[in-house]
């Protein structure tokens, strides 16, 4: 019994210590990375797994950048095929200052740093599949 113990515990600490950040987006300006994240709220009985992103400003300027989240669920895009008016109400917009980075976390509800994966305390009908960035514009202040 001890020994099965010790494997599950190792099994789950380990799962946990190996889960990587993917690079979405890296360009002159801004990296941006995202996890994937099992967030709990205790409290109110909510289990779901989020997608946090990390966005890191490269530069020695503070940079605003506007972007769009593409995710993809049973097949289909969120964002992708929307008129401008329709991507307008899917654009996030975040400032970095110089040097620094900004991420999404399971206690902000910001939905441009976190995406919804599924819920973990029932089957979700949908999971997200993929997670594209677009990049609408990227503006540099004190250039």
């Amino acid at each position: 019994m001890k020994t099965v113990f010790t494997l599950l515990i190792g099994t789950i600490l380990t799962t946990s210590l190996f889960a990587q950040k993917q690079v979405k987006l890296d360009n002159d300006f801004v990296k941006i990375e995202s996890i994937r994240q099992d967030c709990s709220d205790k409290k109110n009985g909510i289990y779901i797994q989020y997608e946090l992103l990390t966005i890191t400003n490269k530069t020695a300027n503070s940079v605003t950048l506007d972007y769009i989240n593409e995710a993809w669920y049973n097949g289909k895009c969120t964002a992708c095929d929307l008129t401008v008016d329709q991507r307008k109400e899917h654009q996030h917009s975040v400032t970095i200052p110089a040097n620094s980075s900004v991420s999404g976390s399971c206690e902000v509800k910001d939905s441009g740093l976190r995406v919804y994966v599924k819920h973990l305390d029932f089957e979700s009908e949908s999971v997200l599949e993929k997670l594209d960035i677009k990049i609408i514009n990227t503006n540099l202040q004190g250039q």
